[in-house]
């Protein structure tokens, strides 16, 4: 028993590594797409989550502005 638990441990772990990876390689317009995506689901499905959508979006918007606006390293 303690074999399985320890390999699912590390089953764990390479899924994280993997979710890690994956979220490091999404661009700004996948995140937009997913974003759309989970808007209209909760427009349909779930509308009590439409501000929580709402947030994020307006979110991500802000992260792009400033990161167009201001550069990471202006004097480098």
């Amino acid at each position: 028993m303690s074999v399985e638990a320890s390999s699912g441990g590390d089953d764990a772990e390479g899924e994280s590594d993997d979710e890690t990876e994956m979220v490091q390689n999404l661009k700004e317009e996948d995140v937009r797409r997913m974003l759309a995506q989970l808007r209209c689901f909760a427009a349909e499905k779930c509308p009590e989550m439409l501000s929580g959508v709402a947030s994020a979006e307006a979110a991500l918007t802000a992260y792009i502005c400033r990161s167009i606006l201001v550069p990471e390293k202006p004097y480098a």
